[in-house]
């Protein structure tokens, strides 16, 4: 049952009645306790084990930080929480796909949700990003997202947190077991990709052999300009370290937007999207959807590359597209696919 429980159907659409399920394993424990002294006896161990799990997690994502500062993004409904560094709990190592869990007690002293981590790994604070889907979405689906914003619109600055993590995070290899990577970001399923930047920014200052990346492509599609203006700065700064730096590497950045057409940029005078601080390096901002396999395909014209790494975040109809390209389009370079999904 609770195999059977973990397919998308139940666990998406029905994610309590999954939870139930999951904990039917104690009923496994319990019958084969019942019937044999062996099993007794690693069911002992194994739930001292759980308890001890449990009141270790507990322990250290007991601690309330008051001065979490929180904010919404102009122009667009993202919350945008800052979390110090030195507050957050545990010592694991910030890598790619890295998350957070977050328990808000204000809004439940139960409910713990995962937030990606889109800060560099030496940042002082980790930045957390929160948008709820669009109002025409189911409204159980993000309601905590949802009130999460209500809470930071109505707050001058500060609101209470827990906080456990970071947790899942992979080791950078990009830099030296990819000569291109490609990340293809749908809304704010840019927060994974932005922190899987810094985190691969990070492994190329550091490394001490010639990395074998060449160019970086980022495509990314999203309703609110607001977003692209907010992230247009680390973005231009990657860019200018990486072209800059003694072993190259080539950072192209793709906007696309899809808010109402009055809200378009005009495709015969596409607008350009200025980085703060006086960058000078324009991106243009094309109206309309982006046509992946473009990029599949722009991969396996250029002779010079042989392995490639495909990192995906987004609504599932586009992480669905690239996971398809990504094991079609392997014609003469070879794709490595990571993706980040936000529906559990």
């Amino acid at each position: 049952v609770s195999t059977q429980s973990t397919g998308d159907v139940v666990r998406r659409a029905h994610f309590n009645l999954f939870w139930w399920l999951h904990l039917s394993f104690v009923l496994w424990f319990l019958f084969g306790a019942l019937h044999s002294v062996v099993a007794r006896n690693c069911a002992i161990a194994a739930g001292v084990l759980f308890v001890v799990d449990r009141l270790v997690r507990a322990w250290f994502s007991a601690h309330v930080t008051a001065s979490v500062e929180a904010r919404l993004l102009p122009g667009c409904d993202v919350a945008v929480l800052r979390v110090p560094w030195s507050r957050a709990v545990g010592a694991a190592p910030v890598g790619v796909g890295s998350f957070v869990l977050i328990n808000v007690p204000e809004l439940s002293l139960v409910e713990w949700h995962p937030y990606s981590i889109a800060s560099p790994p030496d940042a002082p604070d980790i930045a957390l990003y929160c948008k709820p889907p669009p109002a025409q979405a189911d409204e159980q689906s993000g309601e905590f997202s949802r009130r999460l914003v209500r809470l930071c619109a109505t707050r001058a600055s500060a609101v209470a947190v827990r906080i456990e993590g970071p947790l899942s995070g992979k080791p950078c290899t990009f830099h030296s077991a990819s000569d291109a990577l490609l990340l293809v970001a749908g809304g704010i399923g840019v927060t994974p990709i932005v922190g899987a930047m810094h985190v691969l920014d990070a492994a190329l200052r550091s490394a001490t052999t010639a990395p074998t990346l060449r160019r970086v492509d980022l495509v990314w599609v999203a309703r609110e300009r607001g977003l692209f203006e907010h992230f247009a700065p680390q973005l231009v700064a990657l860019q200018r370290r990486w072209r800059t730096a003694k072993h190259s590497v080539e950072l192209v950045v793709h906007l696309f937007q899809t808010a109402p057409k009055s809200e378009q940029p005009d495709d015969n005078n596409d607008v350009a999207v200025m980085a703060a601080h006086g960058a000078a390096l324009p991106w243009t901002l094309h109206s309309g959807r982006p046509e992946i396999e473009l990029f599949f395909d722009s991969i396996n014209a250029d002779d010079a590359l042989g392995k490639a790494s495909v990192v995906a975040c987004g609504p599932a109809t586009l992480t669905r597209r690239v996971w398809t390209l990504a094991t079609r389009r392997n014609n003469r370079v070879r794709f490595k696919l990571h993706i980040d999904e936000f529906e559990w």
